[in-house]
C-alpha cells in the first residue's frame, strides 16, 4: 500500500485523533500540502460536506488568528472528522447520507470510505455512472436511485450494485436502463440483472417507473423479501399496459408480507399466488384475473386492494373470456363473495368503484359488514 493510501486509511478509521495523526504522517512524507487539498477536494464534491465546512469556515473567520489556506483547510477536515468518524458516534444507530438534486456529474469517491453508512439517497443526479467497486460501503442497508440515468454505458454505469450484498432495501425509480438486454435478433428484453441474486438480504425492492415484463425464476432465492411495490406511470404505449407475468417461484418467497402492483401495470399471470400465505397487504390495479382461485388462501390479509376490478375491460373466467358481466355486477362478484367473508384478518377492503354499472349493491356491502365487522370498507 502506497504512503498515501496509507494515511487515507488512517484518516477514516473512525478515530479522530488517527485524522490529526495522518496529517503529520503527510509532513513527515513531504506530501502535506497535497494530502490535504485532495483530501478537501474530495469532500467538496458532498454538498453536506461543503456545508459542514462552510459553517466551520464562518466559525474560524471570527477568531483574530489568520490562518493560511492550507492550514485552514484542515482545520475544516479536523472538523469533519470529528463530526462523522469519531469513536463516541453511536455506529448501531442509522447513519443517512443524501445526494439528492446534488448539481454534480460524478459520484464523490470520498464516500466510499464512509464504511459507517447505513443509507445513501443518490436520486435525481447527474452521475455518468457509479463506481464499479463499491464495497467501501460494505454496511449499507439502504440505497435509494430515482431519476439516475448514467450517460455512458447504461448497464455498466450501474455494475457498482453488484458490490453492496448486504442492502436490505433498493428503491429504483426511472432507472428503466438498468434492466434493458439484447437477446437473439436484436430484441430488447426487460429483466433483472443477474446480480440481484446476491441480494439474499434484500428486504424492500420498489421499482417505480422501471417497466419490467417478469422477474427471473431464481427470485425466489432473494428468500429475504418481506415487501415488493411495482409501479408504472405515463407508459409510453398507453393503449398497451405492460403485462406482468410472475414466475411460479415468486409464489416460495417465504417472508412476503406486501405486495403492491400499480399505475398502469397489467398482471396477466400469478400461477402460485396462494402459495404466499404470509402476506398481509396486498394491492394489485389493472389485473387480468387469471390466477383467482389462489386468492381464498390468503388469510391472513389485513389490507386488500382491489379497485381497478370495477374498470371495463375483457375478463377471463376459468380460462374463459366473460363478454357480458351481468349488469350491477362487479368482476369480484362474478367470483363469488363467499371467499371474501372468510377473510376475517381483514382490516381494510378497498374497492373503490370507478364505474357505476360494476359497484356493489347496498346489500352485498351490509352483508359483507356483517362478516366482517372489524373491516373498514372503502367504495367511494
Amino acid at each position: 500500500m502506497e504512503p498515501r493510501q496509507k494515511l487515507y486509511a488512517l484518516f477514516f478509521s473512525q478515530d479522530s485523533k488517527n485524522s490529526t495523526l495522518a496529517f503529520e504522517l503527510a509532513k513527515a512524507e513531504g506530501i502535506y500540502e497535497g494530502f490535504v487539498t485532495d483530501l478537501y477536494d474530495a469532500f467538496s464534491q458532498g454538498l453536506r460536506f461543503q456545508e459542514e465546512m462552510k459553517f466551520y469556515e464562518t466559525f474560524l473567520a471570527s477568531d483574530e488568528d489568520k490562518l493560511d489556506e492550507i492550514t485552514l483547510k484542515r482545520a475544516q477536515l479536523e472538523h469533519l472528522s470529528e463530526t462523522f468518524f469519531d469513536t463516541y458516534l453511536d455506529l448501531s444507530q442509522e447513519r443517512p447520507y443524501s445526494l439528492e438534486n446534488a448539481p454534480i456529474s460524478s459520484f464523490p469517491k470520498v464516500l466510499l470510505h464512509f464504511s459507517f453508512l447505513t443509507e445513501l439517497d443518490l436520486s435525481w443526479n447527474n452521475f455518468e455512472c457509479l463506481p464499479l467497486d463499491m464495497s467501501g460501503l460494505g454496511n449499507l442497508k439502504k440505497l435509494i436511485l430515482r431519476g439516475s440515468k448514467p450517460s455512458k454505458a447504461p448497464i455498466k454505469g450501474y455494475q457498482g450494485l453488484s458490490t453492496l450484498p448486504n442492502l436490505e432495501t433498493l428503491v429504483l425509480d426511472d432507472c428503466g436502463d438498468l434492466f434493458h438486454h439484447k437477446g437473439t435478433m436484436g430484441r430488447l428484453i426487460l429483466k433483472l440483472p443477474r446480480y440481484f441474486r446476491k441480494f439474499t438480504q434484500l428486504k424492500t425492492l420498489e421499482l417505480e417507473n422501471s417497466v419490467l415484463y417478469s422477474f427471473p425464476d431464481w427470485i425466489h432465492e432473494l428468500k429475504s423479501l418481506e415487501c415488493v411495490k411495482m409501479e408504472v406511470y405515463n407508459w409510453a404505449e398507453a393503449m398497451y399496459p405492460p403485462d406482468f407475468s410472475f414466475p411460479e417461484n415468486f409464489g416460495l418467497l417465504p417472508y412476503l408480507r406486501e405486495l403492491s402492483v400499480t399505475g398502469q401495470y397489467e398482471v396477466c399471470s400469478f400461477p402460485n399466488i396462494g402459495k404466499l400465505t404470509q402476506l398481509r397487504k396486498l394491492t394489485l390495479h389493472y389485473v387480468a384475473n387469471r390466477f383467482w382461485q389462489g386468492m381464498p388462501n390468503l388469510k391472513k390479509l389485513e389490507y386488500l386492494d382491489l379497485s381497478n376490478l370495477s374498470r371495463s375491460y375483457p375478463l377471463i373466467h376459468q380460462g374463459k373470456r366473460v363478454k357480458h358481466m351481468p349488469r350491477g355486477a362487479s368482476r369480484i362478484q362474478v367470483y363469488g363473495l363467499e371467499w371474501l367473508k372468510e377473510m376475517t384478518s381483514l382490516q381494510e377492503f378497498r374497492f373503490v368503484q370507478y364505474e357505476k354499472h360494476r359497484r356493489f349493491t347496498d346489500s352485498d356491502k351490509q352483508e359483507l359488514a356483517q362478516a366482517l365487522p372489524n373491516c373498514k370498507f372503502v367504495y367511494e
